[in-house]
């Protein structure tokens, strides 16, 4: 099939953009926010006074799961349900690099990932011998499909865009790819790292998944999926038999489901039942470190009264991020000052502010926005969030209001004069902005446009001196501090509970999806 142009998938993006943007944030809202997972076994747990366990070989463990259908698609790069998405980070699907949960870049499947040159060019390289679940061995056509497929607007792939600047590929060998970028490019490697880039072989179907991960398809209908261990796996091979997502989207079902032991794990459960289960001693709660946000939106355009930098300064200074971090996620977290990526070593530590609700009142002032109106749009699982905004909103002199409208509304709906439902993972300083900030953002929720912020993106783009890409990611952040879009009050911590009788759960999660890529090291203990 002819690929399309590079100005013919931008244009065909920017109509895709918004209803791709809406499935990865729907999928990310309980994922990779404040991912609160709860285990336990159905038989009684146990464990030895020492602490200490032995994995015990197989087993099925099921997953009471928050989300998911008979309709899902298991597509290895455009998930469209929450179960979808889980598939695809990790157990079934796996990525040429990625971020390990301290946030170290990883080789998963490839040996080499090198630029040519002044980066215009670069080498990817697989490992020999990866497996896919069919048998088929991988190699050099496998990774141009894969790529091929995701910039395929047809697709939908959910970070299709980030691979804009692939022109073109070449095989070079059976394992060997060199990619003919549109310019310069110093952070390529990283960039492959944060696109999702799921390997998937020559001629792939989502409706028969197959994968390179430790987990492969058996069967999908209306009440489970089932995956079992793939035995040929690169890496470390599951200690499990197999797992079964469950869909059990109401909370109280999934709750049930856990005490009369149908299944072994539940996700997404009310919050209210942490401290229950950490005063259980038949439970372990994990409180892992994260960089996951849930960002207020503020639109940069039109008749919004946030299109003036001086109004969105004030916002930030009068927000109460303490109140925030203990009210909306019950003090599992750390405050963050309205920019992203806490886990990069290029994440500038220095930009901190205190409340200053008078110097807010000041600024809106300035600014003739004394008594304006600003109208804050929600979901009802972010109302708690848009009420404690709107009402800092109000102590500083705007008009104030919260308005509540259901998911498909919300997501279909926007960009909104300010929306509260902006899940994001923890990524690198340079991905999350040029997903969400950059001059080729195909669709933003804030419509922010700044020619300061996109030269210092174009030179931290470019730059193959770490010097030179560390300084301008710096200005960035500073723009991004000052007069940036979002409001980031806290990064939410990953709580996640266990059965005292499992063992090999993460111990860290920076990027937010540990427990997706950690299913081979989980086990049941003797």
């Amino acid at each position: 099939m002819k690929q399309p142009s590079h100005d013919e998938v931008r244009r065909r993006e920017r109509g895709s953009g918004r209803s791709r943007l809406s499935r990865l944030l729907r999928a990310a809202v309980a994922i990779l926010g404040v991912s609160v997972m709860l285990s336990a076994c159905a038989s009684q747990p146990a464990k030895s006074d020492s602490g200490s366990t032995a994995a015990a070989d197989g087993g099925m463990l099921r997953i009471g799961f928050h989300g998911g259908d008979a309709t899902t698609v298991f597509d290895a790069h455009a998930a469209m349900n929450l179960d979808g998405y889980f598939v695809a980070q990790g157990p079934v699907y796996e990525p040429l690099l990625r971020y390990t949960d301290d946030f170290k870049l990883e080789k998963v499947l490839v040996d080499e990932v090198k630029p040519e040159g002044d980066g215009s060019t670069w080498i990817v390289k697989l490992k020999p011998g990866i497996k896919f679940h069919n048998g088929k061995t991988a190699n050099a056509d496998d990774v141009i499909f894969t790529i091929k497929r995701m910039q395929n607007p047809d697709i939908a792939a959910s970070a299709g865009a980030a691979l804009g600047q692939v022109k073109s590929m070449d095989k070079v060998d059976d394992l060997t790819v060199r990619f003919h970028l549109r310019g310069p490019n110093g952070w390529f490697d990283r960039m492959l790292a944060e696109a999702g880039t799921n390997l998937v072989p020559v001629g792939y179907d989502p409706k028969t998944p197959v994968g390179t991960g430790p987990f492969e398809f058996v069967s999908h209908d209306a009440t489970k999926s089932v995956w079992k261990r793939f035995d040929d796996y690169h890496g470390d091979v599951a200690k499990l038999a197999g797992f079964e997502l469950i869909p059990l989207p109401d909370a109280d079902a999934r709750v049930n489901a856990l005490i009369s032991g149908q299944v072994d794990v539940i996700t997404a459960p009310p919050a209210s039942q942490l401290s229950r289960l950490e005063a259980d001693k038949r439970f372990n709660v994990l409180d892992l470190k994260s960089g996951s946000w849930d960002g207020i939106a503020l639109k940069t355009t039109g008749d919004s009264v946030f299109a003036d930098p001086r109004v969105r300064e004030a916002l930030k200074m009068g927000v109460d991020r303490d109140e925030i971090l203990q009210v909306i996620y019950g003090g599992h977290g750390s405050l963050a000052y309205d920019t992203f990526g806490p886990a990069d070593p290029e994440f500038d530590k220095s930009l901190v502010r205190k409340r200053d609700v008078e110097g807010a009142k000041k600024l809106i002032a300035e600014a003739g926005a004394t008594g304006k109106k600003a109208v804050f749009t929600a979901i009802a699982s972010s109302e708690p969030l848009a009420q404690l905004v709107s009402k800092a909103a109000r102590e500083i002199g705007l008009d104030a209001s919260v308005n509540l409208v259901d998911e498909a509304t919300y997501f279909e709906g926007a960009p909104w004069e300010v929306g509260v439902n902006e899940p994001m993972p923890s990524m690198s300083v340079m991905s999350t902005a040029t997903m969400l900030l950059g001059p080729d953002v195909v669709w933003s929720q804030t419509q922010f446009s700044d020619k300061e912020f996109n030269e210092q993106w174009a030179i931290a783009n470019a730059a193959t001196d770490d010097a030179q890409r560390s300084a301008a990611l710096k200005k960035m952040q500073e723009i991004t501090f000052e007069r940036g879009p979002y409001i980031i009050a806290a990064f939410a911590d990953t709580m996640l509970a266990t059965a005292a009788n499992t063992t090999g759960w993460p111990t860290a999660d920076q990027a937010g999806i540990a427990l997706s890529r950690g299913l081979n090291k989980v086990s049941f203990t003797n």
